[in-house]
């Protein structure tokens, strides 16, 4: 499940759409030109910022987010929350930082139909396109929930359903799966590749065994798992 909060003032009666990829950065310069490239005219949606955030006895608080955007770049351990909004393209912006040092960028819209152009242009920003489109769901705060949320959504779609393995052992879902299929669908070769984070579960072997089938085209998907923690590189450095 998803961990988080939104903000009581988020402020709209509408339906949000929230995308979200996530990166191994916690760059406090990417982070506002991020907020530059999509928002117009953007406003923080918090006054203050405790540390640790919502304790009713912080240790510290800080007075905007910039001092928040610095302070979280330097200590990789905290997880926090941080809302922004356009004055003027109705859109939102969230960064969570996670407990194991990596960011999730977000933006949240109430128009639907724009959710897969926003997700491209986030994709093309960032370097990455590693992420999820859901509805009024806060990101989770780590890498591997992040990892069974990208999933859930995926198992969500009809064409995706007999393809997700349902657990480690769950080898069956993949006996359909052609290596044009993976070559050209990233989201499929993200999900398969997601179920490689241990390269000791049975449905992981099995998956592997597919993958270095596959040409180069899904090299791309694997450099991008491979910036990320140490067990995933182990079981997917021999892929390039």
């Amino acid at each position: 499940m998803a961990t988080g909060h939104w903000p009581a003032f988020w402020g709209s009666m509408k339906e949000f759409f929230d995308i979200y990829i996530i990166k191994n950065s916690r760059n406090k310069t990417e982070i506002e030109s991020f907020n530059r490239k999509f928002l117009i005219n953007y406003i923080e949606l918090s006054k203050e910022y405790e540390i640790p955030q919502y304790s009713e006895n912080p240790s510290l608080v800080l007075q905007n987010s910039e001092e928040l955007l610095s302070y979280c770049e330097l200590n990789t351990k905290i997880n926090y929350a941080v809302y922004w909004s356009s004055t003027k393209n109705n859109l939102k912006s969230e960064i969570f930082y996670t407990l194991d040092g990596y960011t999730i960028f977000g933006l949240s819209t109430e128009n639907e139909n724009e959710c897969n152009f926003l997700f491209e242009e986030m994709s093309k920003f960032l370097g990455c396109d590693f992420g999820y489109i859901t509805i009024e769901s806060p990101a989770p705060f780590s890498l591997d929930s992040f990892s069974n949320e990208y999933l859930s959504s995926l198992k969500k779609k009809e064409k995706y359903q007999k393809y997700i393995p349902n657990d480690k052992f769950d080898t069956r879902s993949i006996e359909g799966i052609s290596i044009d299929e993976i070559e050209n669908d990233r989201a499929l070769c993200y999900a398969l590749l997601c179920w490689c984070q241990d390269p000791n579960w049975p449905v992981a072997q099995k998956i592997m065994e597919l993958l270095k089938k596959a040409s180069k085209k899904i090299s791309p998907c694997v450099s991008t798992i491979l910036t990320f923690d140490d067990d995933w590189k182990y079981g997917l450095k021999n892929l390039l």
